[in-house]
């Protein structure tokens, strides 16, 4: 489901400028305006997390 920016609440799109796929990081760094290090830590917490959960919990079997 897709829906504008406009459209959302602001509480929402500030939430979406940080996690993923937020991609707020990838365009200032792709312009050239420099990357955000809040975007950037948040992204890289998600990532621990996610892979510390996947070690957890994936099974083979």
């Amino acid at each position: 489901m897709y829906l504008p920016k406009f459209l959302l609440p602001d509480l929402i799109v500030r939430i979406g400028e940080y996690v993923p796929p937020g991609i707020g990081a990838f365009q200032g760094a792709w312009t050239g305006g420099g990357a955000d290090p809040g975007q950037l830590l948040v992204m890289a917490l998600i990532a621990v997390v996610a892979t510390g959960l996947a070690a957890r919990f994936f099974r083979w079997e």
